[in-house]
């Protein structure tokens, strides 16, 4: 058991050294601070400048999408299931009405085609044919 606490105690010191954890781990550790001193009037470019005085080192691009990347996170993501639009209505509705609207009158697949298959171009067949446009 005493491994085992060493071991613990070991990673818990491999978490929180900064030279081993990502930029993207500083950054979340960092954010109720981040968050303060943007709140406070400081710009993003002075707070990047600080950052990178402590080692932190990143261009204002990667820190803004790293940044945004964090605050997505920590919100609750919205469900994935649609919500009821007029839209979805309708198109749920037409789906009922065609399934209650009996068999299908789709004419059968013509000989050598299985259905759900494109139908298949024969020329000698189909050359004296007009075309259904």
């Amino acid at each position: 058991m005493d491994n085992d606490e060493a071991v613990a105690a070991r990673l818990l010191v491999l978490a929180t050294a900064p030279q081993r954890r990502s930029k993207s781990g500083r950054l979340r550790t960092l954010l109720p601070a981040i968050e303060t001193s943007l709140q406070a009037g400081l710009s993003l470019k002075v707070i990047l400048a600080e950052l990178n005085k402590q080692g932190l080192e990143m261009n204002i691009g990667t820190f803004k999408s790293t940044l945004y990347r964090i605050r997505s996170k920590g919100k609750n993501p919205p469900a994935k299931t649609a919500k009821p639009t007029p839209k979805n209505e309708a198109i749920a509705g037409a789906h009922q009405v065609q399934q209650n609207a009996g068999p299908s009158k789709t004419p059968p697949a013509p000989n050598g085609t299985k259905v759900g298959e494109p139908k298949r171009f024969e020329w000698d067949i189909e050359k004296n044919q007009k075309p259904e446009w």
